[in-house]
């Protein structure tokens, strides 16, 4: 599954680049190092994936490459998510207190992220005796559900300011307001509201493996977290995408909008009056009041 979904990531991010390396938009390079640094890192993960099924390492190894992976994992999702922090930072028209809330969640959620692991892996503590003793799918879950609420905040953020501005643009220009149709593609693929859904079925999964009495190797729970380790780059990928071919919602400021619109409106009817007061004055002036001429035929 993770392999399947790395071969569509492939594809994704070389029609990416070539987009962002064609167009050129505005802050492309930092874009483009955002889907490289992502892409390397999954490809590490789908590295020691193909390491451990084709090189047999012993328990032990198999762990330290596990704690690799779920290291790697942590990283992916810390720029992920603060990557989409940034976007709705920038849609929200660069108001900090709209992102004070998220950035602490995302804290919160690395940090804990990382010490469930470095307490399972090298810790000696009462605390991480207590931890060692827990089942690795409560640890787990107790990361995954976490990081579900920070990207749901996050994404509720964009979806909800892309809602606002589609409904403001057709407020002032009615129907001749062409984006209509993209709007929930928009909402869809900008908000990262794809990664929730993969971290919703992770945590389902291991809701049914609790069920099941922890049974460690469930072709549900494996599925889901291969998907999940794949989505979380996949996802920041076609956003970018979105942004190399103008068709974001970065490219749209209501508030210049408003003020165009505005000064258009005032204009215009500053020019509807000049010309009703012009008429007026040719009406009534004798000099360029247009007599009545009538003409008599005689035989």
């Amino acid at each position: 599954m993770q392999i399947l979904l790395y071969g569509l990531y492939a594809t994704l991010v070389y029609y990416c680049i070539h987009s962002l390396s064609e167009r050129k938009t505005r802050a492309w390079k930092n874009y483009l190092a955002i889907v490289v640094i992502l892409f390397s890192l999954s490809t590490l993960q789908v590295s020691l994936v193909l390491l451990k099924k084709l090189s047999a390492p012993s328990v032990e190894a198999t762990a330290i490459v596990t704690d690799i992976q779920y290291s790697l994992y942590l990283l992916t999702n810390c720029i992920v998510t603060g990557f989409f922090i940034f976007r709705s930072y920038i849609t929200w028209g660069r108001k900090k207190q709209i992102i004070a809330l998220p950035i602490l969640l995302l804290l919160v959620t690395t940090g804990l992220g990382f010490s469930l692991l470095g307490f399972r892996r090298f810790g000696t503590s009462p605390t991480a005796a207590i931890m060692s003793s827990m089942r690795p799918e409560l640890d787990v879950r107790a990361f995954l559900f976490l990081n579900f609420v920070t990207n749901v905040m996050v994404s509720s953020l964009i979806a909800g300011r892309i809602l606002w501005t589609h409904r403001k643009m057709r407020a002032m220009f009615g129907g001749g307001f062409s984006q209509c149709n993209t709007t929930t593609i928009a909402m869809i693929v900008e908000s990262g509201s794809i990664h929730c859904l993969f971290i919703a079925g992770a945590l389902i999964s291991l809701a049914v493996s609790v069920g099941e009495r922890f049974l460690p190797n469930t072709l549900l729970k494996q599925v889901s977290f291969a998907a999940v380790i794949q989505i979380v780059g996949i996802v920041p990928t076609l956003t970018i995408h979105q942004v190399s071919r103008g068709n974001s919602i970065e490219d749209v400021n209501i508030e210049d909008v408003e003020a165009a619109v505005s000064h258009s409106s005032l204009s215009r009817l500053h020019l509807e009056r000049t010309t009703d007061e012009n008429s007026a004055r040719r009406s009534d002036s004798p000099e360029l009041a247009v007599p009545h001429v009538r003409w008599d035929y005689r035989d």
